[in-house]
């Protein structure tokens, strides 16, 4: 089942487009990353298809609607969710105020995500702000999946990370596609990293499409990558 679809779009800033006619699809139970150079487009991408940015042309279809039009709020109604890039916690609440923030009953919602990373278990009165890079990623993400959203959008999980915290992030990814058969697009700096975990992958040049095809495709032919890498930014 195609969980989101998108056709032809684009989207910018002040009337000047930054990714232009980028089409796409994310299968239920299947991570698509998106790869490029720093300012190919990537998160302007997932701000676009999230609602936080206008769309100048094309469409944006979740589960067979097209919401193009609707504000990010009517977005999330219908299942999509987004990890921003700046993670989006509230720093000064501890651990635990920022899990019963969400929209479920707060205990289920504290025991979700120390099922999904139990590091988080010992974290839980601590403020936001005083985690490592790490722990503040897996609250960020723990906010989201606890939601079960069928379409989660990540820019930039391992952002800083250390490898081993990136490990841990990316295995939880892979549990929430495989058990809740969630349809994940992952913008990813680090591309061995995505390709290992995607199914498929789209790589964005000067906020163009230049590669759409499954990870495996991509994996074979690292010259293309490499050019595109370095082919500077927008």
């Amino acid at each position: 089942m195609t969980a989101l679809c998108v056709e032809s779009l684009s989207a910018g800033y002040r009337g000047v487009p930054v990714v232009r006619g980028v089409s796409f699809s994310a299968e239920a139970g299947a991570v698509v990353a998106v790869l490029g150079s720093n300012g190919a487009g990537k998160s302007t991408l997932l701000n676009a298809i999230a609602g936080l940015l206008g769309v100048m042309a094309g469409t944006v279809r979740l589960r067979g609607q097209d919401v193009s039009r609707q504000p990010a709020h009517a977005r999330a109604r219908e299942g999509l969710a987004l990890v921003p890039q700046d993670r989006g916690i509230a720093r000064r609440l501890t651990v635990a105020e920022n899990l019963r923030l969400l929209p479920r009953r707060a205990g289920a919602a504290v025991d979700a995500a120390v099922e999904l990373f139990p590091a988080l278990g010992s974290l839980l009165r601590r403020p936001a702000g005083l985690l490592s890079g790490g722990e503040q990623q897996m609250l960020a993400l723990a906010r989201v999946l606890v939601l079960e959203p069928p379409v989660l959008l990540v820019d930039e999980m391992s952002a800083g990370l250390a490898p081993q915290a990136v490990e841990s992030l990316f295995e939880a990814v892979r549990r929430v596609v495989e058990q809740r058969r969630a349809a994940v697009v992952l913008v990813e700096q680090h591309a061995d990293l995505a390709l290992e975990l995607a199914d498929r992958a789209l790589v964005l040049r000067h906020g163009e499409q230049a590669i759409w095809g499954t990870a495996a495709d991509v994996l074979e032919h690292p010259e293309v990558l490499e050019s595109t890498y370095l082919g500077g930014t927008r």
